[in-house]
């Protein structure tokens, strides 16, 4: 929730929808001070989660909520830093205590996101101690998911993911992982990675995009347009996958694009990597209440503001 109100802001900079946010900032600051363990030696932990992955129901530390978590308490005390500053009243309804900022600030610090020696970041704590399945010899139909060849509890301790987990990190931070460290985490988790959410292949096709490895990410692309569209799958045959349908989307524009999201940018950013058989590519956009027209080519991008 907290990420989707920057994001929003970020876009607009809409400073009256930021007073009206700021509430949900510090009552999910609140819920995740009060969610935290405090051990013995010092460290503030989260645990009894469960991260993207659903086939890692009960974890420890999962990477992606510790680090969600923290941006959210850290971006909490940015923002009410910022209304303080321009708008005393505002700040003041919020009835929050100094108190209360430091310990947001010490959270965000202390939440660990664990890692092993080879910059693999660790989904939860000891999932590199997880059991490993023979998927060439269990899965034998991939046409169906994982799921249906192995029950839920040993899915449940095995190496085997439902979707992207720690690699959602690096598709909501561009610049969190430098080129080799990106490659190194896809490379571990994607052969773990089954696919049996609507949300995953468009994860994986935007991070081979920033790889530039285009045939992969328009392989994986395609998956995702088969969900609804294959008359052998029948997938929309009960509804769409609308979540699906915005990674779609998502992929086409922050993968093929190269669109820079704006709460990693100050200003309009691409990277354009289309795949061969794709001549030009053409959307709409509307930036901080300006509304544009994008025409990326294999080695060009033109914005064109619309009036």
């Amino acid at each position: 929730m907290v990420f989707g109100l920057w994001h929003y802001y970020s876009a607009t900079e809409d400073e009256d929808f930021l007073i009206k946010a700021a509430p949900v900032f510090v009552e999910t600051a609140r819920y995740w001070i009060s969610r935290v363990e405090y051990r013995s030696d010092g460290s503030i932990n989260l645990n009894g989660v469960m991260g993207p992955d659903e086939y890692t129901c009960f974890s420890n530390n999962n990477a992606y909520t510790n680090m969600m978590a923290s941006w959210s308490l850290e971006k909490t005390v940015e923002v009410l830093k910022h209304i303080k500053k321009t708008n005393e009243n505002a700040y003041s309804l919020l009835k929050i205590t100094d108190e209360e900022i430091g310990q947001f600030h010490e959270v965000a610090q202390k939440l660990p996101v664990l890692t092993l020696d080879n910059n693999i970041i660790l989904q939860c704590e000891e999932f590199d101690k997880f059991e490993e399945l023979d998927f060439k010899k269990i899965w034998i139909d991939r046409k169906k998911p994982l799921g249906q060849f192995v029950s839920q509890e040993k899915c449940y301790r095995s190496k085997a993911l439902k979707q992207a987990d720690v690699l959602m990190l690096p598709f909501l931070f561009p610049n969190y992982l430098n080129q080799e460290e990106l490659a190194a985490n896809y490379d571990y988790y994607f052969k773990y990675t089954t696919h049996d959410s609507s949300l995953s292949s468009v994860v994986h096709s935007v991070l081979c995009c920033r790889m530039g490895h285009i045939q992969d990410a328009y392989d994986l692309f395609l998956k995702s347009l088969d969900i609804d569209l294959s008359e052998d799958k029948a997938g929309a045959a009960e509804g769409i996958h609308i979540a699906n349908c915005g990674g779609i989307w998502q992929a086409i524009v922050f993968g093929f694009a190269g669109m820079l999201p704006c709460y990693e940018s100050r200003q309009v950013s691409f990277n354009p990597r289309l795949p061969e058989s794709w001549k030009s590519l053409k959307f709409n956009m509307v930036y901080r209440g300006e509304n544009y027209r994008v025409q990326v080519l294999p080695n060009k991008v033109t914005v064109e503001r619309r009036y």
